[in-house]
């Protein structure tokens, strides 16, 4: 991650986006958000280093959610990522095409992620 940064001399970045994929009311189990994992993921690997993760939402929760985590640096062009309207909406269309669970976008902006 850090080579790839230095490569396109984009040192000073913000190094990971967060992104998560909330099952909540389409499963009760792991093998349906396990599934679709994969597929979900595909949409950023082309163009970005990313690892993913699927838990359930709480302990005592049946409901399922994924974490992907990108490195901002595309691959490709050495661009940072972009999270638009028009990005993240084409993410979600993705994320129906695969699932077909209906979708809302929520973004939130945290000021200090080492408080958390």
């Amino acid at each position: 991650m850090e080579a790839v940064k230095r490569y396109f001399n984009q040192t000073s970045t913000n190094p990971l986006i967060h992104i998560v994929v909330s099952f909540d009311g389409w499963t009760d189990n792991a093998e349906f958000a396990m599934k679709n994992a994969p597929a979900i993921a595909a949409f950023f690997k082309d163009h970005y280093q990313l690892i993913w993760m699927v838990h359930p939402a709480d302990p005592d929760s049946s409901h399922f959610h994924m974490h992907i985590l990108l490195h901002s640096v595309n691959l490709q062009n050495g661009k940072l990522f972009h999270s638009g309207p028009y990005e993240m909406n084409a993410f979600c269309y993705h994320v129906k095409s695969i699932t077909g669970m209906g979708f809302r976008l929520v973004c939130e902006q945290r000021d200090n992620w080492n408080t958390i």
